[in-house]
Order: structure tokens, then C-alpha cells, then sequence
């Protein structure tokens, strides 16, 4: 999941544009007929990032989708820069995509922009007609790609993207070993530590992990080594856990909120994991082989394979044996407050597109079962589908090469059937999406400052203080 302070970092251009200039038009002028001859002759130019994984899901949704339509071709227009530039760019040159990357913070900025084709009625047809059903995805992920979170759908997630807490599977079965002969053990707690490392696990049952793991560090040479990289300045991480204490942002009437006991008790908590030498603002080297946990929503075969690259995992890793020394677990959460972060990345159709029922065709084909497994089939990356019926992991190619490996832990109580769903969406920017990158920045210098200081000479009262007074003056802004 791509980082939010980038990705909104164009809402200020963004902002300046638009009062300069206005949207660029009014949108849904192109017809929304969903009936498209399969014999049609047209290109469908579709920008993403220049990189090879990218480029490769591309082509391997196009071979699923010119099964069907086969005289289109998929033309592949790869950038470099961030998406809200190379479409504008893209508008004054003339070379606008069809199709192009986002994810659901820049699809807010590009639809703000008016460069957007507004999907809901290629949907709403395509559901009268019976050939659709959103009930057949997450909701919380197809949310994600809509105006405002719970609107019309501006966006196509690819993938279900979701904070997880990666673990080293090798180091974790040591300190289990030492546990259960050490003077800490405890079975009415746990008879092995992972019992505790399960899907829904709590931030109980971590910290008590972590404490095992730190005493086993302490005593076996290895006192210099942090378990954790937290990611702490990550909205992805800290939002939910803010979320999960109560914890309000900006009121109804634009009101900064910030300073409140539910915030003070939710760095509190941030911190005790500084103050038990957990984590710190030095890194636990989890890609290097010697942290325990590492919070993030990359990939598992992408982070296994990053740890591979160590020379005491190199050759279980060529040999495709990850669960040797890698495996992911749900993040945890607050018992009775659960929130995990999430987010997507995905594909928005641009409003002038001259073949934009050609374009919805293709991303209606990445979002079958044929599409989404496409994506993993020949991929380096695993990517976690957003249909309901493929969440097995074991039946599909996003769980190829990964036997053994927790899956489970992506999609873990994201509202399927009757599951809960846990995923967080950081949005408290939208009461004032012009100073969107100043206000999510006020917030995590905020818990960066605080958590991760360890000279106490930043105190809570100060960061919240400094917190409300720099939010107010963005949210007085014009």
C-alpha cells in the first residue's frame, strides 16, 4: 500500500488548478452503453507505473480480456512521476491513457479534477442487466475507489491491500524453544507462543509475545536487536490504532478535536512499546533476518523473498521453503475496538476517453475470477483478490509457491458472509481535502515525535498541543 502523504501530496496543486482553471469538464458526457461488439477494432492505451510487476498484471489481464475482444490492443504507456502530474501533463500534450493507475486517495484528486469517468453507470447497467454483482467483492475495498469512500465508483481496485503483521517464523520457533523451559512460562497463558500468534490476535497477546521475545534477546547475546519495525509514522498503522481508542480528528464543524483523553491514552500505548525496547526509530533489520515482526501490506512472497536474500535463509528461499523462516499473521488489534488498516491501488478511466465502454470491459475483466487469478498466475507478487469466492488461497495462484504460509491473515474479518469487517480507511482529510497532505502530517508528526522519542524530552501535552494548533491553522485556510 502505497504511502499516504504521497499520494495525496496533488491535492494542494491539485487545489490551485482547479481554482485557476475549473475541472477540466463535466463528466459522463461519453455514452455508457455496456454493449460492445466483440469484433470492435480499437487500442486501449493504459498508463502505470514503470515497473516490470506492473506491466506484467497488465498484460496478463489483457490475454484474459483478448480472449473476448480480439481486436483490441492493449497498449501499455509506462510513467515515472506521480499520477496527478502525468495526467495533466498528459491532458496539455494530448497523449491522455484510456486507463491509468491510482489508488483511492489520487482517484479523489483526478475525480476533484474532473478527469474521471464516472463508473456507477457502467455498473448500474451492467447490474440491471444481470451480468454484475457487487455483493460478489469486499465492500470495504470496492468503497475504497468511490467519491468520498461511499459514493459513485471512480475507481477498479486490482487487489485487496491490508496491513499484516509479517513475522520470522525461524527466530519465533527459537524463542518459543526457550519459553517453554524458561522461568517465564506460563500455560495458563499460552503453553506455546503460538498459540497466541493467530488470526485476531490482540495487542494483549502481542505485547505479551514480545515481552518473551525480548527477555530471550536479553539473555542470548542479541540485547543490542529490536523485535519491531512498526512503521510508525504510517498513517496505515497508527490511524487504526487512534481509530480503535476513540480518538476524532476534526468535528462536523471543522472543529480540531485532537486534543482529547482517548488520544493521550492511545500515544500512551504507542510509546509503551519505545519504553519496553520493542521498537525504536532504529530499524529491527526484519528484510536482514534479525527482527521478529515487521507491520506492512506488502506482499508475502515479496517480503519472504526479501528475507531470502539473507545467506542463512538463501537456499530455503531458491528452493521455494519460505515457511522455514517466514509467516504473516492478522495485525492485532483492541479487543472490542477492532480496526486494521487498509487501503487499494487500481485503475480509473479517463473522462474523455473516445473508448471508454472498451475500457470498463477491460477492468470488468480483471475483476472475474479468471482476471484476478491472471494477475498471480505468472507474477512475482501474490496479489490478494477482492472476490469473496477467492479468498482460499490454496485454489487459486495468489497461494502458489506459499504452502504453509498464513494468507488467511489478508483478508481476515473483511466482511465476507457473516465476518466482521475490521478494515480502517484513513479519511478524516475529506473535512478539508485542500490542506489534505498538511493535515495528515500534523497528525503523524505528531506520533512519530512522541512514540518514538527516547530522550522524554517531548512531552504528550506538548505534541497534542502543537498537534491542534497547527490543524486549526490549516483548517482556517481558504
Amino acid at each position: 500500500m502505497k504511502k499516504i502523504c504521497m499520494a495525496v501530496l496533488g491535492f494542494v496543486l491539485c487545489l490551485s488548478c482547479m481554482c485557476a482553471c475549473g475541472p477540466l469538464r463535466s463528466q459522463g458526457q461519453v455514452d455508457a452503453s455496456i454493449d460492445v461488439d466483440e469484433n470492435i477494432s480499437a487500442t486501449l492505451k493504459i498508463a502505470v507505473k514503470d515497473g516490470e510487476d506492473d506491466k506484467k498484471l497488465i498484460n496478463s489481464v489483457a490475454a484474459v480480456f483478448n480472449e473476448t475482444y480480439k481486436n483490441v490492443k492493449v497498449e501499455i504507456k509506462p510513467f515515472s512521476n506521480d499520477v496527478y502530474p502525468y495526467m495533466m501533463s498528459a491532458v496539455k500534450t494530448g497523449t491522455t491513457p484510456d486507463i491509468v493507475i491510482s489508488t483511492s486517495f489520487e482517484m479523489l484528486q483526478l475525480k476533484n479534477s474532473g478527469m474521471l469517468y464516472n463508473l456507477q453507470k457502467y455498473i448500474d447497467a451492467e447490474e440491471e442487466a444481470g451480468q454484475f454483482d457487487m455483493n460478489d467483492y469486499y465492500d470495504a475495498f470496492m468503497r475504497a475507489g468511490q467519491e468520498n469512500f461511499d459514493g459513485d465508483q471512480y475507481l477498479i481496485p486490482r487487489s485487496a491491500d491490508r496491513v499484516v503483521c509479517h513475522y520470522n517464523a525461524d527466530l519465533m520457533k527459537q524463542a518459543d524453544a526457550w519459553y517453554k523451559t524458561s522461568s517465564l512460562y506460563n500455560a495458563e497463558k499460552c503453553e506455546s507462543l503460538f498459540d497466541l500468534i493467530v488470526n485476531g490476535w490482540t495487542w494483549d497477546d502481542f505485547d505479551y509475545v514480545c515481552s518473551v521475545v525480548r527477555a530471550w534477546y536479553d539473555e542470548n547475546g542479541k540485547a543490542d536487536r529490536y523485535i519491531l519495525d512498526g512503521s510508525w509514522n504510517w498513517e496505515a498503522v497508527w490511524n487504526p490504532i487512534l481509530a480503535s481508542y476513540g480518538v476524532e480528528y476534526i468535528g462536523d464543524n471543522k472543529q480540531v478535536l485532537i486534543d482529547s483523553e482517548q488520544t493521550r491514552e492511545a500515544l500512551d500505548f504507542m510509546k509503551s512499546f519505545v519504553t519496553k525496547r520493542y521498537t525504536s526509530s532504529v530499524s529491527s533489520n526484519f528484510y536482514g533476518g534479525l527482527g521478529m515482526f515487521f507491520f506492512h501490506s506488502q506482499a508475502a512472497k515479496a517480503a519472504a523473498a526479501k528475507v531470502g536474500q539473507t545467506a542463512k535463509y538463501y537456499e530455503a528461499a531458491q528452493a521455494g521453503r519460505y515457511s522455514e523462516f517466514y509467516n504473516v499473521v492478522s495485525m492485532p488489534v483492541r479487543e472490542g475496538h477492532e480496526n486494521i488498516g487498509s487501503g487499494i491501488a487500481g485503475y480509473c478511466v479517463y473522462a474523455e476517453s473516445p473508448v471508454a465502454n472498451v475500457a470498463w470491459k477491460f477492468l470488468k475483466t480483471l475483476l472475474t475470477q479468471e482476471g484476478q487469478n491472471a494477475m498471480s498466475e505468472d507474477s512475482a507478487l501474490n496479489y490478494v483478490p477482492v472476490r469473496k469466492d477467492m479468498s482460499d488461497a490454496t485454489k487459486w495462484a495468489w497461494g502458489k509457491g506459499l504452502d504453509g504460509i498464513n494468507l488467511d491473515a489478508y483478508l481476515y474479518n473483511s466482511g465476507k458472509g457473516d465476518d466482521p469487517d475490521w478494515n480502517c480507511f484513513t479519511d478524516f482529510f475529506l473535512k478539508k481535502p485542500s490542506q489534505a497532505l498538511n493535515l495528515l502530517n500534523c497528525v503523524g508528526n505528531m506520533v512519530s515525535s512522541y512514540v518514538l522519542d527516547q530522550s522524554s524530552s517531548i512531552t504528550l501535552e506538548k505534541v497534542i498541543g502543537d498537534c491542534k494548533s497547527t490543524m486549526t491553522g490549516f483548517m482556517n485556510m481558504r
